[in-house]
């Protein structure tokens, strides 16, 4: 994973040369005359510019636009048939978490508010948390990021994405930060932690070495900025935004407000 233009007009001049008659002309007419001609060449070059028949752009802009809005579609499909759903997607209530597998604060709001939620709202079918990755602390981010579209695949998203964050935590985080900025999701590590899972490991590596599911991960990181997300964990319930792993009487309130 959230080009103006400015014209220059340049003006053009011209020298003109003029013969000399056998009589020397005057002054002053000779400078009213180049004065004329002068104005009249400026004339015909605006109209000139004005009315000569502009060769047509349409291809050049429009296929573009057409590309575009071919590729939001496509990204906004992929979003729409392939959402990283944790609980019932039916629900009434949906919270949106946007998150970074490398996070300390998104492992934080994992281990410590999530499963309150789970418990009181999730299990029991009234809200479910829709993730969105942003990935933002290193580049290892992304990869577990895709491993989250991937494992979603095999209807396995919810074990992977537990899994991953315990990976992490009981490895690295438990005993120190400083990994933070390491390259700790590896295919490799990812495709363990997969097999741990029980999903299609082959299938599971065919997917992740595709990228198929780079652009969905793009479309999240635009749609995070459109929703003001610059950080993680971010969670949005009912367009109230709560920053960092805060406490559950804060995400409780605006579920039930939801539910109200």
């Amino acid at each position: 994973m959230k080009k103006d233009i400015n014209s220059n007009v340049e003006q053009v001049t011209q020298k003109n040369e003029t013969e000399h008659s056998e009589i020397s002309p005057n002054p002053k007419k000779t400078m009213l005359l180049v004065g004329i001609v002068l104005s009249a060449i400026v004339i015909l070059v605006v109209a000139t510019i004005i009315f000569w028949p502009k060769k047509s752009t349409k291809s050049n802009i429009d296929v573009p636009q057409e590309q575009a809005q071919q590729s939001t579609s496509s990204s906004k499909q992929t979003n729409s048939t392939q959402k990283l759903i944790i609980g019932d997607a039916n629900a009434k209530v949906s919270i949106i978490e946007y998150g970074d597998f490398k996070c300390p604060l998104c492992g934080r709001f994992f281990r410590e508010t999530e499963p309150q939620i789970k418990k009181e709202y999730i299990d029991s079918g009234k809200a479910n948390i829709e993730y969105r990755p942003l990935p933002i602390i290193a580049q290892d981010s992304s990869v577990a990021a895709l491993g989250a579209y991937c494992s979603n695949e095999q209807s396995k998203f919810e074990q992977y994405h537990s899994a991953v964050f315990n990976y992490i935590y009981d490895n690295h985080y438990s005993k120190s930060l400083k990994d933070e900025f390491s390259n700790i999701f590896t295919l490799e590590t990812l495709t363990k932690i997969a097999n741990e899972q029980g999903l299609d490991t082959q299938a599971f590596n065919a997917c992740m070495t595709s990228n198929r599911y780079s652009s969905a991960i793009e479309a999240s990181e635009a749609q995070a900025k459109a929703d003001g997300a610059s950080s993680t964990p971010t969670i949005i319930i009912g367009g109230k935004k709560v920053v960092g792993a805060q406490p559950f009487a804060i995400y409780k309130a605006l579920i039930e407000a939801q539910l109200r």
